[in-house]
């Protein structure tokens, strides 16, 4: 389990730069990719200003349907 990201940007923040913006988003989840794991975000939580708090769940390979079950159980 990873935050699902470490900001949260407005459309115009990522309109104005796309590439940088994203990359940001990725840093606690992208290198699920490179070892072809699974992971899912679901929501955790909400800040007192109302932006929303998400964690992405990680599991090994083939694992997808597990991973969705049990995200599907603890998601707020």
């Amino acid at each position: 389990m990873v935050p699902t990201s470490p900001t949260i940007y407005t459309l115009d923040e990522i309109a104005a730069e796309p590439y940088t913006r994203n990359a940001t988003l990725g840093t606690y989840a992208s290198f699920v990719n490179f070892f072809r794991w699974c992971a899912v975000s679901i929501p955790s939580d909400v800040y007192a200003n109302g932006v929303p708090i998400g964690i992405t769940l990680i599991g090994p390979r083939w694992a997808d349907d597990a991973l969705a079950a049990f995200a599907s159980r603890v998601a707020v």
